[in-house]
């Protein structure tokens, strides 16, 4: 992203028929969708639709959003970004429900050949 090879957005949605607006100018406008993914492509299908900036993160910003996304602790979201997700169970003393509720996850998702979290 930052080197500008891939710059464009393409979204998948889903949208009822209800929900659609019919404008005067013959363009319409969707009231609700369903966001079902969000892709980096190099050609977007609407030459609009590119990224304008691309923010740097922090080493601390991704702990914080480790933590407020998965429910963990300051220092097992340290461990996590350090040394992945071994790291995390194989040093966890305590038998928290949160590290017991994430290994589930992570083992559903690896089982199921399912990638998308839901």
């Amino acid at each position: 992203m930052k080197a500008g090879s891939l710059r464009g957005l393409s979204i998948g949605y889903r949208i009822e028929q209800k929900d659609i607006k019919n404008n005067d100018d013959g363009s319409y406008s969707l009231k609700k969708i369903d966001l079902q993914e969000v892709s980096l492509v190099t050609f977007p299908a609407n030459e609009d639709a590119l990224v304008a900036d691309v923010k740097q993160l922090s080493k601390r910003d991704v702990e914080a959003t480790v933590r407020d996304v998965f429910g963990l602790s300051a220092r097992q979201a340290k461990r996590f970004i350090a040394d992945g997700w071994s790291a995390v169970v194989r040093d966890e003393r305590d038998d928290s429900e949160t590290v017991k509720k994430l290994s589930d996850l992570l083992n559903q998702i690896t089982n199921s050949g399912d990638h998308h979290v839901r």
